[in-house]
């Protein structure tokens, strides 16, 4: 018996006496014979997941520095088109933090998704404490703009 047809007997010896919904539709599975949902077509398969996968903090630190650097951004890109168009806009002493808040808070958010496996297996008072300092990045560079921007 190979692999697959061994994980197939897996699966219905599984689900023979039990009522096990579709990960997609919800759909019943009690007693299926394939490995494929009845009802969707997708395919299923016995796996063992942890009961909290502690990704709260990873994402709140992710949201933190996209909202920072979509703020960079968005500011950019505005003030930009405002000059294409010939509107003015403020000037380039105003402006100068936009370009290295989108830069350093892009490669923060690039150390930051490359290391969620590592994020997730610290202690919990650690992972929340990294996702504060994300905030704290986002909230720097936008102090550091509205002090240069000021009237």
């Amino acid at each position: 018996m190979n692999e697959r047809e061994s994980r197939l007997e897996f699966l219905r010896a599984f689900l023979a006496e039990r009522d096990v919904p579709c990960p997609l539709c919800g759909y019943n599975l009690r007693a299926l014979t394939t490995e494929k949902c009845p009802e969707c077509g997708s395919e299923v398969e016995v796996t063992v997941g942890l009961t909290e996968p502690r990704m709260a903090a990873f994402i709140a630190g992710l949201v933190g520095l996209a909202a920072g650097l979509g703020f960079c951004a968005l500011l950019l890109m505005w003030v930009a088109w405002m000059h294409t168009v010939g509107l003015g806009g403020p000037g380039l002493n105003q402006v100068w933090v936009l370009p290295f808040g989108v830069v350093a808070l892009g490669v923060a958010l690039r150390v930051w998704l490359s290391m969620r496996k590592r994020i997730r297996m610290m202690p919990r008072h650690r992972r929340w404490m990294c996702a504060g300092l994300c905030y704290l990045i986002s909230l720097i560079v936008a102090v550091a703009f509205m002090s240069t921007a000021g009237p």
